[in-house]
């Protein structure tokens, strides 16, 4: 993630059962720490399926925080061999409480 940055989601799979774990970014002894899977779902099919809830992945709430900027990397013995998309990254608003007000018609 770049936004919010310092935050990782990893996806592996371990006993052939796929794990996700979240891991944050520690400055002060710079390398990524596993923090755990909170309530992230993962599932893969031909498809990989994640669904991370905010409250996981944003941490304590920052009300000025209102945009996620991602991308997604393939790693195999830590070398990143792909990455999606591969020139910039996906970005996307977080709705707020009054997304559903502006958005809804009739």
């Amino acid at each position: 993630f770049l936004n919010p940055s310092g935050v990782r989601y990893s996806v592996r799979q371990d006993d052939g059962r796929l794990a996700g774990r979240f891991w944050d970014w520690q400055a002060n002894e710079p390398h990524w720490v596993a923090r755990g899977p909170g309530r992230a779902a993962v599932a893969a099919g031909t498809i990989l399926e994640l669904a991370l809830p905010l409250s996981d992945l944003l941490g304590p709430a920052d009300p000025a925080r209102r945009e996620l900027a991602f991308f997604l990397a393939v790693f195999q013995n830590d070398l990143e061999i792909e990455r999606h998309p591969p020139h910039r990254p996906i970005e996307t608003a977080i709705p707020d409480e009054r997304f559903e007000a502006r958005h809804w018609t009739a």
